[in-house]
């Protein structure tokens, strides 16, 4: 069997646990990240930059072959090298001496007196079942089941929790590193640092690169202290401060070493630091694991302990992730403020969004009549979403409805891109039929603006792919309120809803729909053909009928509908159909917007009218994207 490219899927740092929606809590175990792939002819621990640690954890490799052997299949499990004393999972520097040796006698040596465990806490492939696109609950029960009565001292099962309280105090307590909080909905994203996994530390322990170190007061440490930096937006190395806690004498010898190697006539921190202390400078290749009290005004480490090297972490990696992160931060505020100084300057102009021209105007007027906000409030609303709305149109046919002109007058829904659209906006010929059309295709920032500068307010994304028109994606359930129907009758139908899809088999996602109503959308097959997707729409649609039977209707005619009903409109999945996308905005009188839910904040309290363009960015802030 080939190895597969399996990633790890990353965790965003978060300050505080996430409150409300489906969220599931395990320990941060404090160790080395690993992909392990078993199969029957090898045992691979992949670490996050893709080293394989099999050779230096050869009692993991034995474990992971025999449970291989009681299940008779391949597996590729996501799980924490963790050390152990006393059979108790300890700190990081415990697996520091084991991280890198590679003497065979020196690693037999250290399985025996310092023995890990391999942490697991996602399954994402049993036999030929890949399961990365399954939510994590189904992988869960999958491991659980698959873990039953065969945990032993080196393979465990990780901890979970649903209490985020319970779990913060009992890791105050212990003196863990932190928690992790995990969307029980989410599918795996190999490689992506997802906000559907947040990371809450308790005390500040981060990677930093060393950029060289100090002479020692006593000849016998080899080494005073390292020199820390971290990279900023620019690429430089900013200099942190250092640290001289946390070494053994072993670590010592064997990281002067390593420094010494690395040594450089000039600094690689910018600006140079003033040290009063002999000195060396060093090439930054070195990653080390730092925990610290807190860090001064001026960005310094308070308080620091070394904790260990981390190989599976590269300098180049903490470079590029901080640039990335903060160029992209620092781009989205540049433009919100170019938009709003074109506001107060008169509302028309020219912005440049990641290297395109938009030309922008009417930033003053009023979304639709009576709107509380301005066109210019819209436009910095879809910069400041677009980590949210961008993935969810990505590769997807637009279909916009265009609110030309002046405040109140109908909207015109167009399919075609307009024929003056500007190079760098994404036109693609798209099938249809026996006719083929130029159309928008969503995914980038300049194409949502563009179709916002020229008048939209929300965005339809089809149901298909540009690479694969043929083949659907998802089907929608839109639940449509009749005249007298409240909105706890609209949460009764998606109730049903949920529960004929949860026995079809398939998985249900749910958003508001920006007025009344809500969307179910309902994730199809991979490869399912856009025929076949409809009539499995349309079976659901009347076993929901069935289930909320005096609630829910699938009348098409609305005069055959009974008053106080909902609509259980199945035909919104068809192509080309207009059904506002997640975190769309809808021209309503309070600003509303589509909004992804979790289904446990679906009651009969719920308001569809406070998710709305002003409370969206805070609200995603806390509980992450849904919609991912």
């Amino acid at each position: 069997m080939a190895t597969p490219d399996f990633r790890p899927m990353l965790a965003t740092l978060a300050r505080t646990p996430p409150k409300g929606g489906d969220w599931v809590f395990e320990p941060k175990y404090d160790g080395i990240r690993a992909i392990a792939i078993v199969t029957g002819g090898a045992v691979v621990l992949l670490t996050r930059n893709g080293n394989d640690k099999a050779a230096q954890f050869p009692e993991l490799v034995a474990a992971l072959g025999e449970l291989r052997a009681a299940v008779d299949a391949d597996l590729v499990l996501d799980g924490e090298i963790v050390a152990l004393r006393e059979g108790e999972i300890v700190r990081f520097e415990a697996l520091q001496g084991r991280m890198h040796i590679e003497k065979r006698g020196a690693i037999a040596r250290l399985a025996r007196e310092q023995p890990a465990a391999y942490v697991a806490y996602d399954l994402l492939l049993t036999g030929r079942d890949a399961l990365v696109g399954d939510p994590l609950s189904r992988r869960r029960a999958a491991l659980e089941k698959l873990l039953r009565g065969r945990q032993t001292e080196r393979i465990r099962l990780g901890e979970r929790a649903d209490d985020a309280a319970a779990l913060m105090e009992r890791a105050r307590r212990g003196g863990w590193e932190g928690i992790i909080a995990k969307r029980a909905e989410s599918a795996y994203e190999p490689g992506a640092r997802s906000r559907h996994w947040l990371k809450i530390k308790l005390t500040p322990q981060e990677e930093f690169v060393i950029g060289g170190w100090t002479d020692p007061t006593n000849a016998a440490r080899r080494l005073g202290a390292i020199l820390l930096g971290e990279y900023d937006a620019e690429g430089r190395l900013r200099y942190v401060g250092h640290t001289g806690k946390g070494f053994s004498d072993r670590t010592l010898r064997t990281l002067h070493e390593a420094l010494l190697a690395l040594e450089r006539a000039d600094s690689p921190f910018d600006p140079v630091p003033h040290l009063v202390q002999g000195h060396h400078w060093a090439q930054p290749r070195l990653v080390a694991e730092i925990r610290y009290a807190e860090r001064t005004s001026a960005g310094k480490l308070r308080d620091s302990t070394y904790l260990g090297l981390r190989d599976d972490k590269s300098a180049t990696e903490l470079r590029a992730s901080a640039s990335a992160s903060a160029a992209e931060v620092a781009g989205a505020a540049r433009l919100e403020e170019a938009l709003r100084e074109m506001e107060d300057a008169g509302g028309a102009g020219t912005v440049e969004v990641d290297g395109v021209p938009l030309q922008v105007a009417g930033l003053e007027r009023s979304m639709y009549p009576g709107a509380p906000f301005t066109r210019g409030d819209l436009l910095r609303y879809y910069v400041r979403m677009a980590p949210y709305v961008l993935p969810a149109m990505r590769d997807r046919p637009l279909a916009v409805a265009y609110f030309p002109g002046f405040p109140g007058k109908r909207p015109v829904y167009r399919q075609s891109a307009p024929a003056d659209t500007p190079p760098g906006i994404r036109v693609e010929t798209v099938r249809v039929g026996s006719a083929q059309k130029r159309m928008l295709v969503g995914g980038d920032l300049p194409t949502l603006l563009f179709t916002i500068a020229r008048g939209a307010i929300s965005h339809d994304p089809w149901h298909v792919r540009v690479q694969h028109p043929d083949t659907q994606d998802y089907v929608v359930l839109d639940l449509d309120p009749m005249p007298g129907a409240d909105f706890a009758r609209v949460v009764e139908v998606a109730m049903a809803a949920r529960e004929v899809v949860d026995a079809a088999g398939l998985r249900a996602r749910l958003k508001t729909s920006g007025r009344a109503g809500l969307h179910v959308y309902v994730t199809m097959p991979a490869g399912t053909p856009v025929a076949t997707a409809g009539k499995a729409v349309e079976q659901l649609a009347r076993e929901v009928a069935r289930r909320a039977k005096g609630s829910a209707t699938i009348e098409r005619s609305a005069s055959a509908r009974p008053r106080g009903s909902v609509y259980v409109d199945h035909l919104m999945s068809r192509r080309g159909a207009n059904v506002a996308g997640a975190y769309a905005a809808r021209n309503t009188p309070h600003g509303t917007v589509s909004a992804p839910l979790a289904w446990t904040e679906l009651s009969e309290g719920l308001d569809p009218r406070r998710f709305t363009l002003e409370s969206m960015p805070a609200r995603v802030a806390e509980v992450g994207d849904l919609w991912a």
